[in-house]
């Protein structure tokens, strides 16, 4: 009976098999990120299309980019780049870089997650093109009587900040990937009320700050500018280090490169207004939350500790080779030939019961057989011996 409970076990494990992938095709090409569901996968996986919006990436129904399409006999939804849209997240932690998002089946009465998705690029790119134009970079130095007080911008491309991660002159960005900005002043007055205060800061295709033909703000007022949702300020005007983060975008023209320049106060808190006051000056804050808000010139000069730091150009790169497609999902089924399979398992049940009913068989045709040979022998035994056998000897 144990051979038959492991028996059994195993016919039961083979029944939760994982989801069948089958029909699903992820390609991670450098020009698009695609996904497609054949309609034999949805047959299978009880997924009821009657219009094509019900699929689509997670948290955009409504954006007819992020839903899907009819294409012969699939159901496709594409990416473009730089790949953020559509609730797409990216992740640049380690050497690849990894863009994640999410199917969902939507009805009216559920939501059902039918597909995890990633697809991994190694780091490398190539620049949209090859501007032969010199690293630049514009520190700031303020003379005090303490001595010589040095401003300067660094970039990194992890969100922690570690030394490893900083990003050398003339840097390559793919478009839509976190840039780290850093701004750290030096340490000689060894007061903690002397602070990093950044009151703009934007992009440019020129090395001038004062040239402004193209250019897109990214902090205003000391707080995240409203026109980039991207913009994330982790910290200004708090200590000496004034970090914030924005994605890598492209203009609307051919320059394929920017120059960053930062509005840099060295603010003292115990006078000046060092932070801003609004929830766009810290962290992330929902889309419907930003309001346009003037340039503030009004804390320009205050003290004379004010100028502009700038480096560049950065510039903007492009996936040069197709990545690797990871697909997950928590959806369970019997596979295609399920015919087969559970031709097996009956078979296997069938063959422990057959083999446990020759067993009882066996057993009752011996236990039969020794009856009646003990009835035998008894039958044919001699006699035990009596009085009548041995009467002389009374």
């Amino acid at each position: 009976m144990k051979w038959l409970c492991t028996v059994w076990s195993i016919c039961i494990g083979v029944v939760a098999v994982r989801a069948d992938y089958r029909g699903v095709t992820l390609s991670c090409d450098p020009s698009n990120i695609r996904i497609a569901f054949d309609d034999d996968f949805l047959i299978r996986n009880k997924i009821d299309i009657t219009t094509s919006s019900q699929l689509h990436f997670a948290r955009n129904q409504r954006d007819v980019n992020c839903v899907s399409e009819r294409v012969g006999a699939t159901y496709t939804l594409t990416l473009w780049p730089p790949y953020t849209g559509c609730g797409t997240s990216v992740q640049h932690e380690t050497d690849d870089y990894v863009y994640s998002n999410t199917v969902m089946f939507t009805t009216s009465t559920s939501n059902t997650v039918v597909m995890n998705m990633q697809c991994r690029y190694e780091d490398k790119y190539v620049v949209s093109s090859d501007i032969g134009l010199t690293p630049y970079v514009r520190t700031l130095n303020f003379v005090t009587g303490q001595g010589t007080l040095g401003v300067q911008i660094s970039l990194y491309q992890r969100k922690d900040y570690h030394p490893k991660s900083k990003l050398g002159l003339r840097p390559s960005v793919l478009v839509g990937v976190p840039v780290y900005v850093s701004v750290d002043m030096d340490d000689v007055f060894g007061d903690d009320n002397i602070v990093t205060s950044l009151n703009t800061c934007y992009a440019t295709t020129s090395r001038d700050f004062e040239i402004m033909d193209n250019y897109h703000y990214l902090i205003t007022g000391r707080c995240a500018s409203p026109t980039d949702l991207t913009v994330r300020i982790l910290t200004n005007g708090e200590s000496r280090k004034s970090r914030f983060s924005f994605e890598m975008f492209r203009w609307k023209n051919t320059a394929e490169y920017i120059y960053l320049h930062c509005e840099v106060k060295v603010c003292n808190r115990t006078r000046d207004v060092c932070t801003g006051n609004e929830s766009l000056c810290g962290g992330a804050v929902p889309w419907n939350q930003r309001k346009k808000r003037e340039i503030d010139n009004n804390s320009r000069n205050v003290l004379g500790n004010t100028g502009f730091a700038t480096l560049g150009p950065i510039r903007m790169g492009n996936l040069s080779s197709s990545g690797k497609p990871m697909l997950e999902t928590s959806l369970e089924e019997l596979p295609k030939d399920k015919r087969f399979l559970t031709a097996y398992i009956f078979g296997a049940v069938a063959v422990v019961l057959a083999v446990v009913g020759i067993a009882l068989v066996v057993a009752v045709v011996f236990k039969k057989r020794l009856g009646r040979d003990n009835k035998r022998m008894k039958k044919n035994s001699p006699k035990p011996f009596s009085e009548r056998y041995l009467p002389g000897m009374i």
